[in-house]
Order: C-alpha cells, then sequence, then structure tokens
C-alpha cells in the first residue's frame, strides 16, 4: 500500500472511529477494529495506540483504554486526539475533575480555542461550580460574543440563579 492509500485509509477509519454512536454493535466494532489491525505499523505509533485505546473505551476496557493513551501521549506527548479522546472518556465516566485537568493543560497550550472554554463551562456546571463555569462562559463571548454554547451555558446560569431566589 502507498503512502497516500495509507493515510486515505487511516483517514476513513479516524472518522468513523469520531462518528460511533456510544452504543456501537459488537459486528461493528469488530469490523472497526480489524480495518485498525490491518493498519498496524511495524513500530507504534501514537495514532495506532490512540485508535486501539478508543476501541477498548468502547468496549469498556477502560484500564486499557487509558494504558493505550498514555502510550499514545508517550510516543508524541502533543498528539491532539488522544487528549481529546480521554477527556470524552472521563467525561463519559463521569470522572470530570480528570476531563477538566486535562482541559486546562491543553488550555495552557492553546488559549483561543473557544469551544473548548465552552466545554470547561459545561463541565464546571456539572460540578456545581457556577462562578467558574461563568468565569468560562465568559471568556468564550470575550473571544466570540455570539458564542451559542457559552450563550447557552450563561442563561442557565441566570434562570439557576433566579429560580433559586424565588425558591428561598
Amino acid at each position: 500500500m502507498c503512502s497516500s492509500d495509507l493515510e486515505q485509509a487511516w483517514r476513513r477509519i479516524l472518522y468513523v472511529l469520531d462518528t460511533l454512536p456510544n452504543e456501537v454493535p459488537p459486528e461493528t466494532l469488530a469490523r472497526v477494529e480489524d480495518g485498525i489491525r490491518k493498519l498496524k505499523p511495524d513500530q507504534f505509533t501514537a495514532r495506532y495506540l490512540d485508535a486501539v485505546a478508543k476501541i477498548n473505551m468502547l468496549k469498556d476496557h477502560d484500564d486499557a483504554a487509558l494504558k493505550g493513551w498514555h502510550a499514545a501521549l508517550d510516543k508524541n506527548p502533543n498528539y491532539y486526539r488522544a487528549y481529546r479522546n480521554m477527556i470524552h472518556f472521563y467525561r463519559k465516566r463521569g470522572k470530570l475533575q480528570d476531563a477538566l485537568h486535562l482541559m486546562q493543560k491543553m488550555h495552557e497550550l492553546n488559549k483561543s480555542n473557544i469551544s473548548r472554554l465552552v466545554e470547561m463551562g459545561e463541565i464546571q456546571m456539572a460540578l456545581k461550580d457556577q462562578e467558574r463555569a461563568e468565569f468560562y462562559f465568559n471568556s468564550a463571548l470575550d473571544r466570540d460574543t455570539y458564542c451559542s454554547g457559552a450563550l447557552n451555558g450563561m442563561a442557565e446560569i441566570r434562570l439557576d440563579r433566579k429560580s433559586t431566589r424565588l425558591n428561598s
């Protein structure tokens, strides 16, 4: 397989991995896993390790998934997909502090990512820390005054505060 065909195959696999629903039929998962196996490089790459880790997450093999992502980051400490997939994993498993920690680490590397600010605000809302959530939503709005996620988050905070005052 030439390098451009290999890259196309990887793009297709990564697209499939990114668009799989939360509940994946076992036969679909087996086909995707088989596709990843066929693309296995001679030496493990961050991309390969991340893809295998995502399959492990979908199979509820949490320890293997985390081990895979850490191995991917050992290969390439800047591999964005591994961070994104670990954040998704932590959020899905209810480990919000772990997700937030990784997001803050990524934010230090790139402070202009508006969607990450909104996500951090959403996590703070789930952790019941409205002040920090408001900070993140306002930070996103400072960068984009029409950011719908941040506007929705601020509206949710205001609604919650209003209902709290009414119930007091």
